[in-house]
């Protein structure tokens, strides 16, 4: 396939000149591609056209404090390589590109709302706040693949909610616009995957959540409403923190790691002591017994549709 073949079924979907788009996009999924996730790129952007706004999230990796404190040349600038696939480090070739200034939770933006966006996106904000905003202004999430995990708006609901979590002692190094080099410990709630994928069947049900559903390339796509799917997660997530539960008992991060959860962190012990499952072994110690509390206060910043969400739980 082509460029010309994902415009098509891009347009196909409901994707139309303007819209502000998120995307998560799997290449593997969309299948072979003439020119790969370049193509791709500009088939979203010959779309949306001028008035319309591409962006990715393009994450880089994070290290233990111990280790960054050990090792002074290990520092991230914007030109830093990304985790999050080919779509993320092929958009950041771009020459229109602007980059969110976060230490870690990067984002990168193409077309006429990419600044506001990005540039307000420091060190200082919650890790996710750009998809808040997204949320608050009209935008759409673009999901291609079924091996992409979310609609792009659960981490917001998370935020917002402000649950807390403990989590390993790990960051970046990372030198700012100045060019100060500075330290960033991680300091934001994460959720496990198969409990995004959970919520999966709960956007069905209010109307317009899903605005669309078709084939891009060989991936299967969903259309989404970001406020709508903003809201559903807030009312469920906020009701009740079940949802944030992938109901594996042997999974650290649902079971343990929330001030709510309610597994036995000596029960958790116990079982990858006897199967002797290394990798459970060494998350239990570096997040549960060296780990840190992550807890996110209300702050003016932290606002969706004029309100804070912060509960106590």
């Amino acid at each position: 396939m082509n460029k010309e073949s994902l415009i098509q079924d891009l347009k196909n979907l409901g994707v139309k000149p303007g819209d502000l788009l998120y995307i998560k996009a799997s290449m593997r999924s969309i299948g072979k591609v003439e020119s790969g996730a370049k193509a791709f790129i500009e088939a979203v952007l010959d779309v949306i056209g001028k008035e319309g706004t591409l962006v990715v999230s393009s994450f880089v990796k994070i290290h233990p404090l111990s280790y960054l404190k050990k090792h002074p040349e290990v520092c991230n600038d914007l030109s830093t390589y990304s985790y999050a696939g080919a779509v993320a480090n092929e958009i950041m070739k771009v020459p229109e590109v602007v980059l969110s200034r976060h230490p870690v939770q990067k984002f990168a933006a193409i077309g006429k709302q990419a600044e506001e966006l990005m540039l307000s996106h420091t060190e200082h904000s919650y890790a996710y706040d750009p998809l808040r905003v997204m949320s608050e202004i009209g935008g759409k999430g673009l999901i291609l693949g079924k091996d992409v995990v979310g609609v792009g708006t659960t981490h917001v609901a998370v935020g917002l909610l402000g649950y807390e979590q403990k989590r390993p002692k790990v960051g970046v190094r990372f030198k700012n616009d100045d060019g100060d080099v500075k330290l960033f410990a991680l300091d934001w709630a994460g959720l496990c995957s198969r409990a995004i994928y959970n919520l999966l069947p709960e956007y069905d049900k209010i109307p317009q959540a899903v605005i669309s559903r078709a084939k891009v390339g060989e991936a299967d796509t969903i259309l989404t409403d970001m406020k709508k799917t903003l809201e559903i997660e807030l009312d469920l997530l906020g009701k009740d923190t079940k949802h944030l539960d992938c109901g594996d008992k042997n999974c650290y991060q649902c079971q343990l790691s929330w001030r709510f959860s309610k597994g036995s962190a000596l029960g958790y012990l116990l079982r990858n002591l006897v199967r002797f499952n290394k990798k459970n072994l060494k998350q239990f110690y570096t997040a549960y017994v060296r780990g840190r509390w992550q807890p996110m206060e209300a702050r003016e910043d932290l606002l969706f549709m004029g309100k804070s969400y912060i509960v106590k739980k």
